[in-house]
Protein backbone atom coordinates (compact mmCIF):
# COMPACT_ATOMS: atom_id res chain seq x y z
CA UNK A 1 0.00 0.00 0.00
CA UNK A 2 1.22 3.30 -0.74
CA UNK A 3 -0.26 6.33 1.60
CA UNK A 4 0.86 9.89 1.05
CA UNK A 5 4.13 8.67 -1.10
CA UNK A 6 5.23 6.51 1.75
CA UNK A 7 5.03 2.76 0.73
CA UNK A 8 4.36 -0.35 3.21
CA UNK A 9 4.30 -3.52 2.99
CA UNK A 10 1.17 -5.65 4.25
CA UNK A 11 -0.26 -9.01 4.43
CA UNK A 12 -2.79 -9.20 1.99
CA UNK A 13 -4.83 -11.44 4.51
CA UNK A 14 -5.49 -8.68 7.45
CA UNK A 15 -6.25 -5.99 4.97
CA UNK A 16 -9.18 -8.83 2.71
CA UNK A 17 -10.54 -10.49 6.12
CA UNK A 18 -11.73 -7.20 7.49
CA UNK A 19 -12.73 -4.60 4.64
CA UNK A 20 -15.16 -5.16 1.99
CA UNK A 21 -13.74 -1.92 0.94
CA UNK A 22 -10.42 -3.38 0.40
CA UNK A 23 -10.96 -6.63 -0.64
CA UNK A 24 -12.56 -4.83 -3.26
CA UNK A 25 -9.45 -2.54 -4.17
CA UNK A 26 -7.52 -5.42 -4.53
CA UNK A 27 -8.87 -7.10 -6.23
CA UNK A 28 -8.37 -4.45 -9.21
CA UNK A 29 -4.59 -5.42 -8.89
CA UNK A 30 -4.85 -9.58 -8.73
CA UNK A 31 -1.57 -10.66 -10.86
CA UNK A 32 -0.24 -7.58 -10.79
CA UNK A 33 3.15 -8.61 -8.27
CA UNK A 34 4.66 -6.08 -6.23
CA UNK A 35 2.27 -3.13 -7.32
CA UNK A 36 0.98 -0.97 -4.44
CA UNK A 37 -2.07 0.16 -4.18
CA UNK A 38 -2.56 3.95 -3.43
CA UNK A 39 -4.81 4.51 -0.95
CA UNK A 40 -6.48 8.42 0.00
CA UNK A 41 -8.41 9.97 2.69
CA UNK A 42 -6.07 8.22 5.37
CA UNK A 43 -2.89 9.56 6.77
CA UNK A 44 0.91 7.53 7.47
CA UNK A 45 0.09 8.34 11.03
CA UNK A 46 -3.75 6.57 10.95
CA UNK A 47 -2.96 3.76 8.60
CA UNK A 48 0.57 2.96 11.38
CA UNK A 49 -2.42 2.95 13.74
CA UNK A 50 -4.59 0.76 11.97
CA UNK A 51 -2.00 -1.58 11.19
CA UNK A 52 -0.51 -2.07 14.95
CA UNK A 53 -4.24 -2.92 15.54
CA UNK A 54 -4.60 -5.66 13.10
CA UNK A 55 -1.43 -7.36 13.74
CA UNK A 56 -1.40 -6.76 17.48
CA UNK A 57 -4.80 -6.50 18.60
CA UNK A 58 -5.87 -6.91 22.24
CA UNK A 59 -2.49 -8.19 22.81
CA UNK A 60 -1.22 -4.25 22.82
CA UNK A 61 -4.25 -3.65 25.62
CA UNK A 62 -2.52 -5.39 28.01
CA UNK A 63 1.00 -4.62 27.67
CA UNK A 64 0.70 -0.66 28.04
CA UNK A 65 -1.87 1.92 27.91
CA UNK A 66 -2.61 3.65 24.57
CA UNK A 67 -3.11 7.64 24.26
CA UNK A 68 -6.51 8.86 22.74
CA UNK A 69 -4.95 10.02 20.40
CA UNK A 70 -3.48 6.74 18.73
CA UNK A 71 -7.09 5.30 19.46
CA UNK A 72 -8.33 8.85 17.42
CA UNK A 73 -5.89 7.69 14.63
CA UNK A 74 -7.27 4.21 14.34
CA UNK A 75 -10.87 5.54 14.28
CA UNK A 76 -10.00 7.66 11.36
CA UNK A 77 -8.12 5.06 9.37
CA UNK A 78 -10.80 2.53 9.88
CA UNK A 79 -13.35 4.75 9.37
CA UNK A 80 -12.18 5.56 5.60
CA UNK A 81 -10.95 1.93 4.69
CA UNK A 82 -14.14 0.63 5.90
CA UNK A 83 -12.46 -1.24 9.11
CA UNK A 84 -15.82 -1.88 11.10
CA UNK A 85 -14.37 -3.99 13.77
CA UNK A 86 -11.42 -1.56 14.07
CA UNK A 87 -13.88 1.44 14.09
CA UNK A 88 -16.16 0.27 16.72
CA UNK A 89 -12.89 -1.03 18.88
CA UNK A 90 -11.47 2.77 18.92
CA UNK A 91 -15.21 4.44 19.39
CA UNK A 92 -15.49 2.01 22.67
CA UNK A 93 -11.75 2.99 23.48
CA UNK A 94 -12.17 6.74 23.18
CA UNK A 95 -15.67 6.35 25.46
CA UNK A 96 -13.94 4.33 27.91
CA UNK A 97 -10.48 6.54 27.82
CA UNK A 98 -9.52 8.17 31.40
CA UNK A 99 -8.99 11.64 29.47
CA UNK A 100 -11.41 11.64 26.93
CA UNK A 101 -11.53 14.79 24.56
CA UNK A 102 -12.93 18.13 25.09
CA UNK A 103 -16.62 18.70 24.07
CA UNK A 104 -15.22 20.90 20.95
CA UNK A 105 -13.34 18.37 19.76
CA UNK A 106 -16.01 15.12 20.30
CA UNK A 107 -17.89 17.19 18.10
CA UNK A 108 -15.69 17.62 15.34
CA UNK A 109 -14.92 13.73 15.64
CA UNK A 110 -18.52 12.88 15.64
CA UNK A 111 -19.56 14.51 12.42
CA UNK A 112 -16.76 14.35 10.51
CA UNK A 113 -17.10 10.03 11.62
CA UNK A 114 -20.62 9.79 11.51
CA UNK A 115 -20.89 9.04 15.43
CA UNK A 116 -23.87 11.13 16.55
CA UNK A 117 -24.22 9.49 20.15
CA UNK A 118 -21.00 11.96 21.38
CA UNK A 119 -22.68 15.31 20.09
CA UNK A 120 -26.00 15.20 22.61
CA UNK A 121 -23.34 14.94 25.55
CA UNK A 122 -20.52 17.01 24.32
CA UNK A 123 -23.37 19.78 23.60
CA UNK A 124 -24.55 19.46 27.01
CA UNK A 125 -20.90 19.81 28.25
CA UNK A 126 -20.56 22.97 26.24
CA UNK A 127 -24.39 24.55 27.49
CA UNK A 128 -23.16 24.33 31.26
CA UNK A 129 -19.68 24.77 31.61
CA UNK A 130 -18.48 27.37 33.09
CA UNK A 131 -15.82 28.87 30.28
CA UNK A 132 -16.71 31.13 27.57
CA UNK A 133 -16.74 29.48 23.74
CA UNK A 134 -13.42 30.97 22.94
CA UNK A 135 -12.97 32.34 19.48
CA UNK A 136 -11.01 29.40 17.66
CA UNK A 137 -13.49 26.91 19.15
CA UNK A 138 -16.12 28.45 17.68
CA UNK A 139 -14.31 28.76 13.96
CA UNK A 140 -13.96 25.11 14.43
CA UNK A 141 -17.47 24.19 14.70
CA UNK A 142 -19.02 27.05 12.44
CA UNK A 143 -21.78 29.60 13.08
CA UNK A 144 -24.93 27.09 12.92
CA UNK A 145 -23.94 25.88 16.25
CA UNK A 146 -22.18 28.96 17.90
CA UNK A 147 -25.84 30.40 17.41
CA UNK A 148 -27.56 27.77 18.86
CA UNK A 149 -25.35 26.89 21.28
CA UNK A 150 -25.46 30.55 22.54
CA UNK A 151 -29.18 30.28 22.87
CA UNK A 152 -28.87 27.12 24.92
CA UNK A 153 -26.54 28.51 27.04
CA UNK A 154 -28.42 31.85 27.73
CA UNK A 155 -31.77 29.64 28.58
CA UNK A 156 -30.37 27.41 30.75
CA UNK A 157 -28.55 30.08 32.83
CA UNK A 158 -32.20 32.09 32.90
CA UNK A 159 -33.45 29.08 33.91
CA UNK A 160 -30.67 28.56 36.79
CA UNK A 161 -30.48 32.32 37.75
CA UNK A 162 -34.85 31.80 38.24
CA UNK A 163 -37.14 34.97 36.44
CA UNK A 164 -36.35 38.09 38.01
CA UNK A 165 -34.18 39.59 35.26
CA UNK A 166 -30.71 38.85 35.13
CA UNK A 167 -28.59 38.76 32.11
CA UNK A 168 -27.55 35.21 31.11
CA UNK A 169 -23.92 35.14 30.10
CA UNK A 170 -23.45 33.94 26.42
CA UNK A 171 -21.24 31.59 25.72
CA UNK A 172 -19.01 33.76 23.45
CA UNK A 173 -16.86 36.54 24.98
CA UNK A 174 -19.09 39.37 25.92
CA UNK A 175 -18.93 42.54 23.38
CA UNK A 176 -20.29 44.74 25.99
CA UNK A 177 -18.51 46.38 28.47
CA UNK A 178 -19.68 45.23 31.84
CA UNK A 179 -18.52 42.08 33.36
CA UNK A 180 -21.66 39.54 33.90
CA UNK A 181 -23.72 39.72 37.36
CA UNK A 182 -21.52 38.25 39.98
CA UNK A 183 -24.43 35.80 40.61
CA UNK A 184 -24.37 34.44 37.17
CA UNK A 185 -20.92 34.09 37.84
CA UNK A 186 -20.62 31.94 40.52
CA UNK A 187 -23.81 29.68 39.35
CA UNK A 188 -21.62 28.61 36.38
CA UNK A 189 -18.79 28.37 37.89
CA UNK A 190 -20.45 26.19 40.81
CA UNK A 191 -20.23 22.21 39.95
CA UNK A 192 -23.57 21.39 38.62
CA UNK A 193 -26.08 19.85 40.27
CA UNK A 194 -28.04 16.63 38.91
CA UNK A 195 -31.01 18.60 38.39
CA UNK A 196 -28.93 21.40 36.30
CA UNK A 197 -27.22 19.04 34.06
CA UNK A 198 -30.68 17.13 33.31
CA UNK A 199 -32.20 20.98 32.92
CA UNK A 200 -29.03 21.42 30.60
CA UNK A 201 -30.13 18.20 28.41
CA UNK A 202 -33.81 19.24 28.22
CA UNK A 203 -32.49 22.56 26.62
CA UNK A 204 -30.23 21.15 24.41
CA UNK A 205 -32.81 18.65 23.04
CA UNK A 206 -35.53 21.36 22.32
CA UNK A 207 -32.63 23.27 20.60
CA UNK A 208 -31.02 20.78 18.69
CA UNK A 209 -32.85 17.55 18.70
CA UNK A 210 -36.59 19.17 18.63
CA UNK A 211 -37.13 18.16 14.79
CA UNK A 212 -35.92 14.29 16.11
CA UNK A 213 -38.33 14.29 19.21
CA UNK A 214 -41.49 15.22 17.89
Amino acid sequence: SQIQGRLYKVHRYFLERDSLFMRGALSTIQGLQGQPIELHGVTSREFESLLDFLYEGQVRLIQRVIPVSEWINLLGAASALKFDRAREHAITAIDNASKRPEAIELIILAEKYGITKWLRPAYVSICKRAEPLQLNEAERIGLDKVVKLTQAREEFLKETLGANGLRAVSPLPSPYPWPPSNRAQDIIERTPTPAAILEAARIIDSVFFSSDIN
